[in-house]
């Protein structure tokens, strides 16, 4: 019986020793283990925006100081590290981070959630890329992505538009935030347009719009009516307060309507001396 237990003794004493060296190597394994998810690209998305999310929420904490400079880029050094991190062991090319940058900073915007100078630092990051890439060695679903960034979704596959895509959605958005501060005519300032302009004009630079059907004649042309119907109206409401009270000379509201056409054309010529959209 003694045996008999010794033996039994022996066996659970080695038991218990396999089972400490299994515990030791499965933490040693895990050292050295990276998780690469059945999606990469999707799951790099929305560790982006996640980490977009999370900056964003702590530059709106009350106890950050005013004082403090907050990179138009968003992210925090930490986030960087890890999103860097993540591409790297991930395979996540250049391109696609990118373009994937873009199209979030845009759906932001879209939300008033970050400011207007976010967006030109956005379409600089791709700039800079398609510098150092050129467009023709860029994978193709990294291609249509940038395109689609800059105009609209189409119906084929989204990772066949996606930078397509996101440009011509930005340029659609400018487009129309410049119809609509054509309300301001006559009194419209540069300040109420010109940073709209400055990024379409960046955007047309990239050359992205070349690759996608999008008749800008059209929609610049629909701005030119906005204006014409604005001024219009404008002038309606003004010549009719004019003669509300005409006094004893009949002629005097249009001698004074035609001081305030040319008054405000020339404010207009002033401030704007060249074209704003050509």
């Amino acid at each position: 019986m003694s045996s008999r237990r010794s033996v039994v003794s022996i066996k659970q004493e080695d038991l218990d020793a396999v089972n400490d060296n299994n515990e030791e190597d499965e933490v040693e394994a895990g050292q050295n283990f990276t998780y690469i998810p059945p999606n990469p690209r999707k799951f790099y998305r929305r560790l982006l925006e996640h980490c977009l999310d999370t900056d964003l929420k702590a530059m709106r904490d009350p106890n950050v100081n005013d004082d403090d400079q907050v990179s138009l880029g968003i992210l925090s050094p930490a986030h960087i590290e890890v999103i860097n991190e993540c591409a790297l062991r991930w395979r996540i090319s250049q391109p696609y981070r990118t373009a994937c940058f873009l199209d979030l900073i845009k759906q932001l915007y879209e939300r008033n959630e970050v400011p207007l100078d976010c967006v030109p630092e956005a379409l600089g990051t791709v700039s800079k890329v398609l510098h150092e890439i050129s467009l023709d060695k860029w994978p193709t679903q990294d291609v249509s992505q940038l395109c689609v960034s800059y105009l609209v979704r189409l119906s084929n596959s989204y990772q066949a538009e996606f930078l397509v895509s996101t440009h011509g959605s930005l340029f659609s958005i400018f487009l129309a935030a410049i119809y609509h501060a054509m309300d301001a005519i006559p009194t419209l300032k540069q300040a109420e347009v010109m940073p709209f302009v400055a990024i379409l004009e960046q955007i047309k630079g990239s050359g992205l719009l070349d690759r996608f059907d999008v008749d800008i004649i059209a929609r610049i042309d629909d701005i030119k009516d906005r204006v014409r119907i604005v001024a219009a109206e404008k002038y309606d409401l003004k010549f009719k307060e004019l003669q509300a009270a005409p006094g004893v000379n009949r002629a005097l509201p249009m001698l004074l309507m035609t001081d305030e056409l040319e008054n405000g054309a020339k404010t207009l010529d002033k401030r704007f001396p060249t074209p704003i959209l050509e």
